[in-house]
């Protein structure tokens, strides 16, 4: 399971983590900041190498990442993962996953209410049983029609449209 974000409380990276505990998957984060200022209480839970990750579900933190390793993550994933705890404006990185044909786990206000199509694209959630019922359900989702809604929605002609709509 991918979280790409910002290492901060709102993110919610503690609800990935006890997400993928309850169903004992890996959860790689990528981003700027601190895993262990953001996990107190979950410190046993994160691997302090890669051998530790492989042998054990846990969470591992590969710091920021240009654009190619986000890539390469996304497509190597399950799925992504945005707990956010706050009303995300946009939340980019969803809308990357599903243009990569990969659901996303969110949660069910701000812009997830518009960009994540639940039971198509990936799932929204409320609480810890959601999230682990997603986790779990995640692979009955099609990739390829993921991927085909985002282009459909997301796509540079699309929204080259959607501004020359908004500018007039």
């Amino acid at each position: 399971v991918l979280c790409i974000a910002r290492l901060i409380t709102s993110k919610g990276l503690q609800i990935a983590v006890e997400a993928c505990k309850a169903t004992g998957l890996h959860l790689i984060v990528a981003g700027q900041g601190s895993l262990k200022d953001c996990l107190v209480g979950h410190e046993d839970y994160i691997a302090d190498s890669f051998t530790d990750f492989e042998s054990r579900p846990s969470v591992w933190h590969v710091g920021y990442i240009e654009p190619h390793e986000r890539l390469q993550l996304l497509i190597k994933s399950k799925c992504l993962i945005c707990p956010t705890l706050y009303a995300e404006p946009f939340g980019g990185v969803n809308v990357e996953a599903q243009l990569c044909g990969k659901p996303v786990i969110s949660t069910d206000w701000g812009a997830f209410a518009e960009t994540v199509i639940h039971g198509t694209t990936g799932f929204r959630c409320r609480t810890m049983d959601h999230f682990v019922w997603a986790l779990k359900n995640v692979s009955s989702l099609d990739s390829t029609k993921i991927a085909e809604i985002a282009r459909t929605n997301y796509s540079l002609a699309k929204v080259a449209t959607m501004y020359e709509e908004y500018f007039k």
